[in-house]
This record gives structure tokens, sequence and C-alpha cells, in this order.
């Protein structure tokens, strides 16, 4: 997934949140203000989610935003292109074959992300590295696994929750396939994702190791 559509779900959720804010308020300080001009007042709610409201909504979105950064509202994620140098050329013994970056943001999120792919074989690798910096808990809510315990497995496979290395970590397996995954997250905003066909837990951690992920946060500017 990218992560430009991991963010998007939790900008919406905090943008619709500040739009009705923003209309209930309205509307109710109107009402009371002037109980006659109900008729008006109805009229004039047409426009409640026009532009006006909009950037208004915007605007409240921003300070949701800012809130839940904390004392972390200043601090700017490192540079995609650093976060590409963390993924080597060869994972667990296989070539990379894909490898890309971005920075983006909206309403005071900002984020910057790597990803990889290594392949050899039936054998694949997929990594990605996301710093999402200043949105601090913010990315509990893109994360919501991180503040579970969970531990359940079957025939067709398992998933767990775990600490690991200061990270919190979430790993999942499939016996059919072989699918494995493992995300970790880290309260200061890191984010690192994989998973692979043919590659057990163990070694997706070996490959965390291998990143260093620990350094980002003393990579930041």
């Amino acid at each position: 997934m990218k992560p430009i559509k991991f963010l998007l779900p939790f900008f919406l959720i905090v943008l619709l949140q500040a739009l009705v804010s923003c209309g209930g308020d309205s509307s109710a300080d109107k009402s009371s203000e002037n109980p006659a001009s109900n008729t008006e007042n109805s009229t004039a709610g047409t426009d409640a989610t026009g532009p006006a409201s909009m950037q208004e909504a915007l605007k409240q979105a921003q300070k949701q935003v800012e809130s839940m950064q904390g004392d972390n509202k200043n601090v700017t994620p490192i540079n995609f292109r650093k976060l590409k140098e963390l993924l080597p050329d060869r994972m667990l013994n296989m070539p990379r074959t894909k490898h890309s970056g971005e920075s983006a943001g909206a309403v005071g999120m900002k984020f910057s992300s790597a990803e990889a792919r290594y392949q050899e074989g039936d054998k694949r690798l997929n990594v990605k590295l996301i710093d999402f910096a200043g949105i601090g808990m913010a990315t509990m809510g893109m994360a919501a696994w991180a503040t579970m315990e969970i531990d359940r497995e079957d025939d067709n496979g398992y998933e767990r929750t775990s600490n690991w290395n200061n990270f919190r970590a979430y790993e999942k397996c499939r016996t059919d396939d072989k699918f494995c995954s493992l995300k970790l997250y880290n309260e200061k905003g890191i984010v690192a994702e994989l998973d692979g066909y043919g590659i057990p837990v163990a070694d997706l951690k070996k490959a965390a190791e291998q990143l260093n992920i620990f350094s980002i946060p003393g990579m930041r500017e």
C-alpha cells in the first residue's frame, strides 16, 4: 500500500470531524442569537458545506492534528532519499529489483517513505519504511494493532502482537501460500513493514535488524 493511501483514511476522519464541528457550532450559534430568523438561517444553511465552511474545516482539522502532535509538531521527517539509503542492494541473499521513495503531507501531517522489493526465484520480500515524525500519536490511528494484545492461531496460520527492540510488532503468517508479514511501530513515528512469500518471520526480523531502523530518529534534520 502506498503511504499516501495509508494516510488518507485518517485525514478523512479528521476532516469529517472538523466539518461536523463547524456546521454544528455555526447553526447552534445563529439559532440562539436570533430565533426569529430560522427561515433565513435554513436558507443560508444550504451553504454549510461551501468554500467558507470547507476552509474553516481544514483549519479545524489542522488544529486537531497539532493537538495530537503535541511537542512533536515541529519535527521534520527524514528526507526520503536518506530512507532509501537504508534499503541495501541485497537482503536475505536476494537482489533488489525495485526501489522508490516520496515525501508528502496535508493539514500539518508530514511523512517520508521508501520501499524496495527483493526477489530470488519463488522467494519475494517487500520492505517499506515510513517516517511520520511530527504526527506522533496520530499514527496510532493507522496502526491500531499497536495498542492491542493479539494472539490467535489455527490451521490457516497465526497472528500476534509483541514488543521487539523498542518497537511494537505485529506478525502474521498464512500456511496455504507461505505468506508472512511483520509490521513495526515506534512511538517516535517510525513504521516499518516487511512481508514476503517463502520467508518466515524469523528471517523478516533479521532483515529488519539489517535495515538499522533504530537510527532513523537520529537522522532527522
